[in-house]
């Protein structure tokens, strides 16, 4: 009978595990299908200056997007902690920046405002992501014509956005990498 209830607890909580791992992927797979329908909103951007933004760093001060790009190239990550696209495209958003860290390349991470930001900037310590944890309301979102995360945007130290990544794309670090490069 001992054996038997340790067997039912073991089915119940490996149900449990597919049943999680079922929904995350349903959810990526939901999200990023909406994300890449708003791509044409953003690609806009492209080639033009970029709206200016106050980025308040979470613990600290505040700076401004064209005060950031002055120092070099920028890299805004629109995301969120409860959104499953974002939580695994952000480390590699975190490599391909941290490849050019020396030349000055920086990563902003936005969140939604969902969630307590210092809870942001902790999830991103946690997990080893090189990127300074910021907010800036609604109007960073509504100005960059955010309707779906991730969203992911290298912008050069003219001021110029250069790309615009909407939801999880396949080789996301190399063609940021590459998107980088080209921005120096």
């Amino acid at each position: 009978l001992a054996m038997g209830k340790s067997v039912g607890v073991e089915c119940a909580t490996l149900g449990l595990v597919v049943g999680v791992l079922l929904g995350t992927l349903f959810a990526a797979e939901k999200t990023m299908g909406k994300a890449h329908a708003s791509k044409d909103e953003t690609s806009v951007l492209i080639g033009k200056p970029a709206p200016d933004l106050t980025l308040k760093i979470i613990g600290g001060d505040s700076i401004t997007l064209k005060q950031a790009t002055a120092q070099g190239v920028v890299v805004l990550d629109f995301w969120a902690t409860w959104c499953p696209p974002c939580r695994l495209g952000l480390p590699m958003v975190s490599n391909a920046v941290s490849k050019f860290k020396d030349k000055g390349v920086k990563l902003y991470a936005i969140g939604d405002g969902g969630e307590d930001p210092l809870v942001e900037k902790s999830y991103l310590e946690s997990k080893h992501i090189d990127a300074t944890a910021v907010t800036c309301g609604d109007e960073g979102y509504k100005t960059y014509k955010v309707n779906a995360i991730p969203e992911t945007i290298v912008i050069d130290r003219h001021g110029i956005v250069r790309a615009a990544h909407v939801g999880l794309i396949p080789d996301e670090e190399r063609e940021l990498s590459e998107e980088i490069e080209s921005a120096l």
